[in-house]
């Protein structure tokens, strides 16, 4: 769960979102998602996700984290905003769906290797 106004701190993280990312419960609240950022996280998800969250937004963004160790997973970001009767956001509902480490020497989603060629279209 994110804060509810900029920067957008961490309040709340599940057990498994820790797991998952190798960061306790102390170290990981009152962080913001900058956290979990590096090398392979693409820019133009952060600023997606950074554009709905101003706004308010519900969004899904594609998006590269890395654990503590600086593993990096691939994940679809599902941000949603939870809002008081009158409509205001109080907080953001953060969970990742369709988790994958990948490998350190693996193409990243939607990029091929010359020994993985991307599918064959049907035509």
């Amino acid at each position: 769960i994110l804060s509810g106004e900029a920067p957008y701190q961490i309040v709340w993280a599940s057990e498994a979102w820790l797991k998952l990312v190798g960061y306790p419960n102390d170290e990981a609240c009152g962080k913001t998602l900058q956290l979990v950022e590096g090398p392979l996280t693409s820019q133009a998800s952060v600023d997606q996700l950074t554009r709905a969250i101003r706004g308010g937004n519900a969004v899904k963004v594609p998006m590269i984290y890395h654990a503590r160790s600086g593993r990096a997973f691939s994940h679809e970001m599902r941000v949603e905003p939870l809002k008081d009767s009158l409509g205001l956001v109080q907080c953001f509902q953060v969970t990742s769906a369709e988790v994958q480490f990948l490998k350190a020497d693996a193409p990243l989603p939607g990029q091929y290797s010359c020994e993985q060629p991307p599918p064959l279209s049907a035509s």
